[in-house]
């Protein structure tokens, strides 16, 4: 071998080299980049729910139950601090818009009494007593409903039904057992003690008033009565086509926003397609 091939074996080498640098530094930083996409992907679609949650009780008067199943259908009746999946089909709503950043369905809490309202005055009186649930680590200590992302760990629902092995700490455990009793603890990326779940939750009046849904007024005397019935009777139907139009437009939302989300967390949209998404939403 010759002094002139000797030379570029070394730049081979050099070059491989810097190359090996470039990778040990750039990797960890797209790592990150991704998952802070899944992440943001995630609290975005559960926000979306949550409104579509809230668009459903303007509509009807209640919240529906879990789905027991992975058909997406809310069960017809259901009690206590009652957990399962978000109600896909049942809310108008496709399969993957109730799923977290790393295609993983939402676990969907409810108090039950807050399925078996029979409208928004009978919500509204019995608003105190929805207590059931348990939030333990944050606030509100007991929520009237409650979704949980359940992120890159154990826990998550299966396709098939039952939850995903792998749950670390004691608090991943707590969320996914099903109890009513949910845990939050600060975030530990990796080990023995890891927490990757994200939970949203509220307490009444916090979801009714953030979401624009207010409780009809009550009358203060017996003369008034008739009035309030009447004026009920004048808005009933406009209230009925406008929460209608507002669950129709929530459900186009939490589908925009998982269909948005998927293309940037899978690499097929272009950086303006994201930064106009996250501008958006």
């Amino acid at each position: 071998m010759n002094t002139e091939d000797g030379f570029v074996l070394v730049e081979i080498a050099v070059a491989v080299f810097v190359l090996a640098l470039l990778l040990g530094s750039v990797l960890p930083l797209l790592r990150a980049e991704t998952v802070s996409a899944r992440s943001a992907s995630t609290d975005r679609r559960m926000a979306a729910v949550m409104a579509v949650l809230a668009a459903e009780l303007a509509r009807s008067g209640h919240l529906p139950c879990p789905a027991s199943g992975t058909d997406g259908i809310a069960q017809a009746a259901c009690s206590g601090a009652v957990t399962g999946q978000v109600p896909a089909a049942s809310l108008g709503l496709p399969a993957a818009a109730v799923q977290d950043g790393w295609s993983r369905p939402f676990t969907y809490a409810v108090d039950a009494r807050a399925t078996q309202t029979v409208d928004l005055a009978d919500w509204c009186g019995r608003a105190d007593g929805f207590d059931v649930l348990t939030l333990e680590g944050a606030s509100p200590q007991h929520p009237v409903v409650l979704l949980v992302a359940h992120g890159p760990g154990g826990g998550a629902w299966l396709a098939g039904g039952g939850r995903a092995p792998g749950t670390a700490s004691e608090a991943e455990t707590e969320n996914a057992d099903d109890d009513g009793v949910f845990a939050v603890v600060p975030f530990v990326a990796s080990g023995p003690d890891r927490f990757d779940d994200r939970i949203l939750a509220y307490a009444e009046p916090a979801f009714t008033s953030l979401h624009g849904i207010h409780c009809p007024a009550a009358t203060t005397g017996p003369g008034q009565e008739d009035q309030a019935m009447m004026d009920a009777a004048a808005v009933h139907e406009r209230r009925a086509e406008d929460n209608q139009l507002a669950l129709m437009v929530a459900r186009a939302a939490v589908t925009s926003v998982s269909s948005r989300d998927a293309a940037v967390t899978s690499g097929t949209s272009t950086s303006s397609d994201a930064q106009a998404a996250a501008r958006r939403w």
